[in-house]
């Protein structure tokens, strides 16, 4: 009798996504001290020897009371990040979201005023299409968040957030949805905030809603590689702000999906694109940082969001606990003495107090009720 000996060979088929292998490849180097930062402030470079990389992020630790982040509108319609800069006083700075000529067409949120907003709808196809767009928020006390939202109106009263942006396909050419619907988000009480998008990473994840927040016909590319902006935070309450050169020999730049696994790599848990291309640009101490398109020409932009001392800028949320203390409320001791004011602007409804000089033995007396012991701003 014959023998059939049969081999069965397996074959493995690997599908390789070299975007997403590459962003494990970057070697990041600390180069804070040539720049002079505060604490809570570091500087990071980024290189790729293939495929060619040249990347720079700021880490802002937001537990650090002597600094914040805002979000800011450009003087007179647009500035170059270096000339923002130097008109605050801004440790560093980044671009922000989109716009054409001197309009903003992204969300730019200062305490209590909506200086610019998503755009509302697109044309695409003919059609006009509802959108819900994202936005990077710091809250109240500092807390980081990114949202999709959608403007219902020009004040903080009138932004929600969704839980998903709406179901659009690439190049979808059928019937425009219907407007969102203030019942099916919630209201977002935005403290700061700055547009942008896609998301990035939500959930830990990556989470790319290129298609449902209509980048498809925007010149926004998805997986080319490109100049981008990019900005996340991490559960340990620091900010990540990236920006990469690309479309150069020395720097190809990043896709959506590669950048959202490096904001991954670098800790973030939730993170936004914002705007790109000849936009992308990084500023540390008025310094330009990175070389948009290869030199140092710099495109005038209209948003920012910039690192800034907390001093500088009224209303900035705090580290810790908030709570206001006036003369006429309880906990406050007032000695005999004191007289009130005729002088109008002050804070609440009971009047300044003043006294004559003295020996000391005048005096106001606040006692706050502090959540935990520490160190307070006052």
């Amino acid at each position: 009798m014959n023998t059939i000996r049969i081999t069965l060979v397996i074959l493995y088929i690997v599908i390789y996504y070299p975007t997403l292998g590459n962003a494990q490849n970057i070697q990041w180097n600390n180069v804070s001290e040539q720049f002079s930062l505060p604490e809570g402030v570091q500087l990071f470079e980024g290189t790729r020897s293939n495929p060619a990389l040249k990347a720079w992020y700021i880490e802002v630790d937001l537990n650090v009371a002597e600094i914040g982040l805002v979000p800011y509108l450009a003087n007179n319609g647009t500035e170059t990040v270096t000339e923002f800069s130097e008109r605050i006083g801004a440790i560093a700075a980044i671009n922000g979201g989109y716009f054409g000529g001197n309009s903003s067409y992204s969300t730019v949120v200062q305490p209590g005023q909506v200086l610019s907003r998503n755009v509302g709808s697109l044309n695409r196809n003919n059609r006009t299409y509802p959108v819900i767009r994202s936005a990077f928020s710091i809250g109240k006390n500092r807390d980081m968040s990114v949202d999709w939202i959608y403007h219902f109106g020009s004040s903080v009263d009138d932004i929600y957030r969704f839980n998903a942006p709406m179901g659009y396909e690439n190049g979808a050419s059928d019937l425009p949805l219907a407007a969102p619907n203030k019942n099916t988000g919630e209201f977002f009480d935005m403290y700061m905030g700055i547009g942008g998008g896609p998301i990035l990473v939500k959930g830990d994840s990556i989470h790319v809603s290129y298609n449902e927040e209509i980048f498809w016909g925007s010149g926004v590319g998805l997986t080319n590689r490109d100049p981008r902006t990019a900005v996340g935070y991490t559960a340990d309450d620091r900010a990540i702000l990236l920006v990469t050169d690309g479309r150069q020999v020395a720097s190809q730049g990043f896709s959506l999906p590669e950048m959202a696994q490096v904001m991954i790599n670098l800790g973030c848990t939730e993170a936004i694109n914002l705007d790109g291309g000849g936009s992308s640009q990084m500023a540390v101490n008025n310094q330009l940082i990175n070389r948009p398109g290869g030199g140092t020409y710099q495109r005038p932009v209209t948003s920012f969001l910039a690192v800034v001392p907390a001093d500088s800028v009224p209303g900035l949320p705090v580290v810790g606990s908030e709570e206001i203390l006036d003369t006429a409320d309880d906990g406050v001791e007032v000695s005999e003495g004191w007289t009130a004011s005729a002088n109008s602007g002050y804070w609440g409804e009971s009047p300044s107090l003043i006294t004559l000089g003295g020996d000391g033995s005048k005096t106001v007396s606040f006692s706050p009720e502090l959540p935990s012991a520490g160190r307070y701003r006052v």
